[in-house]
């Protein structure tokens, strides 16, 4: 049996189709804020017969509310109507699984001002748990220090402080740590 993973928490949008924890098919796109334009078609091109797929995964957030919102419906709809289980999983929980570095931060973007931030290793007694926070304040939280970092910045957001760490996702990890049930919600990360 197949699993779909649908991915729609970034500004690089992304589908991937396992079996047996092997990758046979995967699309990247680059999100222009229309993924419920384009994102049942390229799921059509990728899974090829809708009966082999066992389950689906989807990163629930944090993101843009719409795309979010459209990769989660999308997950809990296919799921529903094949009868199949469904897995949520947030981004930076996604993002863990692909990296063996130990110190680092969880960073995307929110607004031109806001970041999400939460901290692994020595970062996750300063950064415990996913907040909000403005650029200013994060440099000023963690100083001069060339800090590792994993996720996603807008162009005007980059700072010299910040070393992207570079990823793959580690499917057997991945697959050890997810849970199936029929659906799952979006999570977007700010109160309210």
């Amino acid at each position: 049996m197949d699993t779909l993973l649908i991915n729609t928490s970034s500004r690089l949008n992304e589908l991937i189709v396992f079996r047996a924890k092997k990758i046979v098919t995967s699309k990247r796109w680059q999100s222009n804020q229309n993924e419920s334009e384009n994102i049942l078609e390229y799921i059509k091109d990728l899974v090829k017969d809708f009966n082999s797929l066992g389950n689906i995964i989807v990163v629930t957030g944090p993101g843009g509310f719409t795309s979010i919102r459209v990769g989660v419906t999308i997950a809990n709809t296919l799921a529903y109507s094949l009868n199949i289980k469904v897995s949520g999983i947030t981004l930076p929980n996604l993002l863990a699984q692909s990296t063996d570095k130990k110190d680092y931060l969880f960073l995307h973007t929110s607004t031109k001002k806001h970041i999400f931030v939460k901290g692994y290793g020595k970062y996750s007694k300063i950064f415990p748990q996913m907040e909000l926070y403005d650029i200013k304040t994060l440099i000023n939280t963690i100083g001069n220090n060339q800090t590792e970092y994993i996720g996603e910045f807008l162009d005007n957001q980059r700072h010299n402080n910040f070393i992207k760490i570079h990823y793959d996702i580690n499917i057997t990890k991945l697959f050890d740590t997810l849970e199936f049930t029929d659906t799952v919600e979006p999570f977007y990360g700010r109160d309210g």
